[in-house]
């Protein structure tokens, strides 16, 4: 089954943003099961690496608002990271400080229990840069390999995005963009990624998308009204926090189309 981004009427597809971050701790385990339990037709979620490069799903470099403690997830190795505390108590307190930081092969493991839903893994810039592209883009398509059919890879990195497609892998991927310009759509034009991702600040509803063999996401969107209203305007793909709030919009449920 080839990933597609293709829109039924003018109805955005779904994509819980780092999980059901509304109600979990952000990239983990638990999060983005319960997203893929209510029925989430993606799940997004962040890839680092730790000292003794092992990929874990995490957002940050630093440690200290998801985990905490001092440092950055670069000076840990897998051994003391899966110590750490995944639970975000800025925003749960003690209630989810239980949670480890996961490993990407535990994801990818977890997601063939659920094969109706697609995943967006978002490898990171500053971990690309701090051990090299090209080992960590090798060890990423070695443990996504068994989510091939149903798996985009997503960055802001371009190189990332073209050792893809220089490498002929198997994977569709799209570019994160970092501004909504001539020069990006471009690069865009170049790149020919299978999606183009922009935050709601740099593509409004009332913008044009670019047209290309691409299809459109926006993040993040936590209102069903806006979620439409993008969909109307051309936009196949919505980004929200609380997927499961937006899936009990009678418009938004998958298989429906917007009267």
């Amino acid at each position: 089954m080839e990933v597609t981004c293709r829109m039924t009427g003018a109805v955005p597809q779904l994509v819980a943003h780092r999980g059901l971050m509304a109600h979990y701790p952000e990239n983990t385990l638990e999060g983005l099961e319960a997203a893929m339990r209510a029925g989430a037709p993606y799940v997004e979620f962040d890839i680092q690496s730790s000292l003794d490069r092992q990929l874990v799903l995490y957002h940050d470099r630093r440690l200290r608002r998801t985990s905490g403690v001092a440092g950055e997830i670069f000076d840990y190795p897998l051994s003391e990271l899966s110590r750490l505390s995944a639970g975000e108590a800025t925003r749960f307190g003690d209630r989810f400080s239980h949670l480890r930081i996961p490993t990407l092969s535990q994801l990818v493991e977890l997601a063939q229990a659920y094969p109706h839903c697609r995943l967006l893994a978002e490898i990171k810039s500053e971990c690309l840069a701090r051990f090299g592209l090209e080992p960590l883009m090798e060890q990423l398509f070695h443990e996504l390999y068994p989510m091939r059919n149903r798996c985009l890879i997503i960055s802001f990195c371009l190189p990332a995005l073209c050792h893809i497609r220089v490498r002929k892998q198997p994977f569709q991927y799209g570019w994160v963009l970092n501004g909504y310009g001539e020069k990006q759509r471009q690069l865009a034009e170049r790149l020919m990624p299978a999606l183009l991702i922009a935050d709601s600040g740099l593509l409004t509803p009332e913008s044009k998308p670019w047209p290309g063999p691409w299809q459109w996401m926006v993040y993040e969107i936590n209102d069903a009204a806006l979620a439409l209203t993008y969909g109307a305007a051309g936009v196949a793909l919505v980004e929200t926090a609380d997927v499961t709030a937006l899936l009990n919009h009678p418009h938004l449920r998958p298989g429906t189309e917007q009267q």
